[in-house]
């Protein structure tokens, strides 16, 4: 059975139909085409929150009412937190890393406080 499978695992990798893997710890892939044109909006959410928009090549792409990551519907607290996110958002979109997922670590790099 385990000759099968390595048989298997070498005969896909000759043929080339395997795809590459992320890098360790990163969970993502840059198999997706580049935007030609990105942009934001921040949008009012619930009383005294926001959140953002995303619009890849125009069209909506991103809707986030809340912080990402976080459990709950806590939008941010001011405009100022949910642009630097939705900037790093973008820069992940460009790159084209897909999900572009934001960790704790990035929130707590951007000086985005959470309760």
């Amino acid at each position: 059975m385990k000759a099968l499978i390595t048989s298997l695992l070498l005969i896909q990798a000759v043929l080339g139909m395997s795809q590459p893997l992320p890098a360790p710890g990163t969970g993502t892939q840059n198999l997706h085409s580049k935007p030609d044109s990105l942009s934001y909006t921040i949008i009012p959410v619930n009383s005294n929150q926001y959140g953002y928009d995303i619009f890849v090549n125009g069209r909506l792409r991103i809707h986030q009412p809340t912080i990402p990551g976080q459990p709950g519907n806590t939008g941010f607290k001011n405009k100022a937190d949910a642009k630097k996110v939705a900037l790093v958002v973008m820069d992940k979109i460009s790159k084209g890393i897909m999900p572009p997922t934001i960790t704790q670590e990035e929130l707590k790099n951007l000086g985005i406080v959470i309760k």
